[in-house]
């Protein structure tokens, strides 16, 4: 058995208030309380209500009650802080993959907006040339054409008319909603040879 008295505060001749230090909760037993001086030789008077004890073993404060009895003030239980350890390092790891996600989903809009800018740059060309623009475009192009703003449309009300637009200046018919379907990856140089009808 291992009590240190820290602090003692408004002592009488009877009593006195009273902060400890011990080893292990075993301890706790041999404390004063306000009707007993308890185990220790050093202690000569009462505990006032409310005097602090702290157990080095367990981490723990405890305190005189109203009861008389050393009751558990603060301190988690080993368990407990192994389980919150476990808890902090699931959150962590939720956190890296939360910015994973973010940072790809990220990535995808820029992709997205990207092409959509693409798109638009064509769009504005084609009816820049006006109703005969279509004559100089081979069908295949126009193929080719059509299914990159099939893919761009998907989802995009503003796309989707210019897809629709562009399926009926060339004679293809009015168009329909446009669902999700194979994203067209064309080249600059690919590109380039539709317009111009060498495709």
């Amino acid at each position: 058995m291992a009590i240190l008295v820290v602090e003692k505060k408004l002592e009488s001749e009877t009593d006195c208030w009273y902060k400890f230090m011990c080893d292990k909760p075993a301890d706790i037993d041999n404390l004063p309380t306000s009707t007993t001086r308890g185990g220790l030789s050093g202690v000569k008077k009462y505990a006032h209500k409310t005097s602090i004890a702290y157990c080095v073993a367990t981490a723990r404060v405890y305190m005189l009650d109203n009861d008389d009895s050393w009751r558990l003030l603060a301190g988690i239980p080993e368990s407990e802080l192994e389980a919150l350890e476990l808890k902090a390092e699931t959150i962590v790891q939720l956190k890296k993959e939360a910015e994973s996600i973010e940072k790809s989903i990220e990535e995808k809009a820029n992709t997205i907006e990207e092409q959509a800018n693409k798109v638009t740059e064509i769009a504005d060309k084609i009816f820049a040339l006006g109703p005969s623009a279509g004559d100089g475009i081979s069908n295949n192009a126009k193929g080719y054409i059509l299914t990159l703003f099939e893919n761009a449309a998907y989802k995009n009300t503003a796309m989707q008319a210019t897809y629709n637009a562009l399926r009926e200046e060339w004679g293809m018919g009015s168009g329909t909603t446009v669902t999700s379907s194979t994203t067209a990856t064309l080249g600059k140089a690919a590109i380039g040879k539709m317009v111009l009808g060498t495709v």
